[in-house]
């Protein structure tokens, strides 16, 4: 039968003192601190297994252990690793997880006193060792989602047993957050596999049989996760679903609920929409409303700060964190913000392109004063040794940053529009096409010209050529940016139009 009246992970309380490997997948949610990393860690081990099983098995066993491998579903943010996107993912994962907990049977029927969930994983599309490189990250999974190991509870992409678009057929779906494009090493079956996308950027039209299949804009995508787990599609003028009392979770660890979500989720939750909307600076009704549903779950409801002062607080502690990068070098900041997929070849006579984008909240001139002997042509040795690591034709780096003492201050997101920092804002594109890995030498060379021409001509962005020293090297650009609302959302498509272009038709798929 199905449990709907249930809380999620309404296990005894006692399976959370099990060594992991033995205890079930379950455990109160309210009745101990470290929960959501108990049971991230202990999806991850299995999902682990239980793939790495099907890969092995041979021909005889095959088919029951990849029976095993078909249960899994994967929640996964985008290749960028932010905050948004790693919560998103946990989120929607625990809640697809516990959704409907089933009544176990044994072989003579009889019912056990603990329930099944779905097999849900959360993945990471960042590397292992890329995810801490935004300290945000680690403070919030530590101080608010009580995760001591930090990220290494979560899977990351680089820990799949399988390559991504060798492991999409054997699993039984993909759930998109904070992207609407699933990438292309997730290859055919990976796009055919995906069931469901919660999103707050363009939407391009995709996977139009995905439930739900909800894109719209917010000020965090952690906001639309709220709204699915908490049901809040259709409740905009319930003041009961916004204004409940504080469910405490020492009297009433197994409160009855049909969308109970554990505290540490509940804090992890608000910190994001806290960050990302700038304390509510920016966003929109969707960010508010997720962040009063979701209160009354948190350790913050009932104690001595209101909803309005912890809010800003979460954003001021981890907007302070996130501003913490002056010990990362070049090839760090390159990889610690980059979005980049492969381009298919539009036709038999064309080539195959990885492009990809670095958003960098650091001045070229500081980025350089990083790079080996500090000069520019250093950091293009930095940025080309990167983009070889990961194959990349067409690379650009996005600086945003306000002007005023050493090394520039970062002036945050992409999107800050705060105007109480010091200096003026400040944006610069740097560009790199590489030839030698997809492009001929040729074909580099031309599309470097039509790629700096567009980007030159666009009205959007306002460039002019940068003057900070010689690049060292050919195919290499930097501009200064004038247009300072324009972030990598607004640059992305420049270069999207260029590359069509140069290919003669038209290639990426929009939003209409």
């Amino acid at each position: 039968m199905v449990l709907s009246t249930l809380p999620l992970l309404a296990l005894a309380a006692v399976s959370l003192a099990a060594p992991i490997e033995q205890a079930p997948l379950g455990g109160d949610v309210h009745a101990f601190h470290g929960t959501l990393s108990s049971w991230a860690r202990a999806v991850k081990k299995r999902f682990i297994a239980d793939v790495e099983a099907c890969a092995q098995a041979n021909a005889a066993s095959k088919s029951a252990a990849c029976a095993e491998a078909a249960k899994w579903s994967i929640v996964m943010g985008n290749e960028a690793g932010d905050l948004d996107s790693l919560t998103s993912a946990i989120a929607w994962a625990f809640y697809l997880a516990h959704e409907e907990l089933a009544d176990l049977k044994d072989k003579k029927g009889k019912h056990h006193d603990r329930w099944e969930e779905r097999r849900v994983v959360p993945l990471l599309q960042t590397e292992e060792d890329a995810i801490d490189l935004r300290p945000e990250n680690k403070l919030a999974l530590r101080q608010y989602g009580n995760m001591r190991r930090g990220h290494a509870d979560i899977l990351s992409i680089d820990e799949l047993p399988l390559p991504p678009n060798e492991l999409a057929p054997y699993i039984d779906g993909i759930y998109l957050v904070d992207h609407n494009h699933i990438r292309s090493d997730w290859g055919e079956a990976g796009a055919k596999a995906v069931k469901g996308v919660l999103d707050h950027h363009n939407d391009l039209g995709l996977y139009p049989d995905a439930k739900p299949r909800v894109i719209e804009p917010s000020g965090s995508c952690a906001s639309l996760v709220a709204h699915e787990i908490l049901g809040l599609w259709d409740k905009d003028d319930d003041d009961s679903v916004f204004k409940g009392e504080c469910i405490n979770s020492v009297v009433a660890p197994f409160k009855v609920h049909p969308t109970d979500i554990p505290m540490e989720l509940a804090d992890l939750l608000l910190a994001v929409i806290a960050l990302d909307t700038d304390d509510f600076h920016r966003g929109n009704g969707r960010d508010l409303r997720a962040s009063q549903a979701v209160w009354r779950w948190s350790s913050f409801c009932g104690g001595s700060e209101d909803r309005d002062e912890v809010m800003d607080r979460l954003d001021k502690e981890l907007g302070t964190a996130k501003k913490d990068l002056k010990h990362l070098g070049v090839r760090d900041l390159l990889r610690r913000d980059w979005k980049g997929d492969i381009i298919p070849a539009p036709n038999a006579s064309s080539t195959a392109l990885h492009l990809g984008i670095a958003s960098i909240p650091v001045s070229m001139r500081s980025q350089i004063s990083r790079a080996g002997n500090h000069t520019p042509a250093a950091w293009f040795e930095v940025e080309k040794a990167w983009t070889k690591e990961i194959m990349a034709d067409v690379s650009l780096a996005l600086t945003s940053y306000r002007e005023g003492g050493v090394g520039d201050e970062i002036w945050g997101e992409d999107d800050d529009d705060d105007d109480n920092g010091k200096g003026a804002k400040r944006r610069e594109i740097a560009l790199v096409v590489q030839d030698g890995r997809r492009l001929s030498r040729a074909e580099a060379n031309s599309l470097f010209a039509t790629i700096s021409t567009v980007i030159e001509s666009a009205p959007e962005l306002n460039v002019t050529k940068w003057t900070g020293g010689d690049l060292g090297g050919e195919r290499r650009m930097i501009w200064d940016q004038w247009f300072t609302k324009a972030s990598r959302k607004v640059v992305r498509p420049v270069v999207e139009r260029a590359v069509e272009q140069w290919y003669g038709q038209p290639i990426f798929t929009r939003d209409d």
